[in-house]
């Protein structure tokens, strides 16, 4: 999370910042007490319903701190999206759990989801917290997504695996069926339309 870039988007618009419980107030502190009616917390499988779009905080696999002192004391989560057309899962950085095919039972099936792809190597260190390409597949179809996009990969050297390896896997499972993809750094693509 970075502070500086949510203190840009708050000067340029009036945004509704959504986050896990426990979350609230670290922001409020680096933001300001006038950013307090602008935050919302939410536990797991509670939503908010902004403009035509519902939000629903959903569980995640992972541990959570924001300082030194405050590991796992906040929740951790994933983010379903429903508007009137289209469903689409979010699940920032999260380890294999059976959560997903629940989610994917009451939510699903999904037009696109966001998983993580990368910073999954050693496995006995970060299983618990990072899934593998190999596991995103998994997760891909316990949510029934029509199109999966990789994400959490490419950036930085978080873990041994080299950083355009996760890609490569990627690649190779989706066999050219483009049900899963990753995309390039700043590319935008359309996917309301069946892409």
């Amino acid at each position: 999370m970075d502070v500086e870039s949510l203190r840009s988007i708050r000067e340029d618009s009036n945004p509704v910042i959504l986050v896990p419980l426990g979350c609230k107030e670290p922001l409020v502190r680096w933001l300001g007490q006038d950013s307090r009616s602008m935050i919302a917390e939410l536990g797991w499988w509670e939503d908010i319903i902004i403009g035509s779009l519902t939000f629903t905080l959903t569980p995640a696999q992972h541990w959570s701190r924001r300082s030194l002192f405050d590991q796992r004391v906040t929740l951790w989560g994933s983010w379903v999206v429903v508007g009137p057309r289209h469903r689409f899962f979010f699940a920032g950085d999260t380890g294999y759990c059976p959560v997903f095919q629940t989610i994917g039972d009451e939510f699903g099936p999904f037009d696109v989801s966001a998983l993580p792809i990368g910073a999954y190597h050693p496995r006995c260190h970060v299983r618990a917290q990072h899934i593998s390409p190999d596991e995103a597949f998994l997760v891909h179809r316990n949510l029934r997504s029509r199109v999966s996009v990789g994400i959490h990969w490419g950036t930085f050297a978080l873990t041994c695996e080299h950083f355009m390896e996760p890609k490569k896997i990627v690649d190779r499972l989706d066999q050219g069926r483009r049900r899963f993809i990753t995309m390039e750094h700043g590319e935008i693509r359309d996917f309301g339309s069946g892409s």
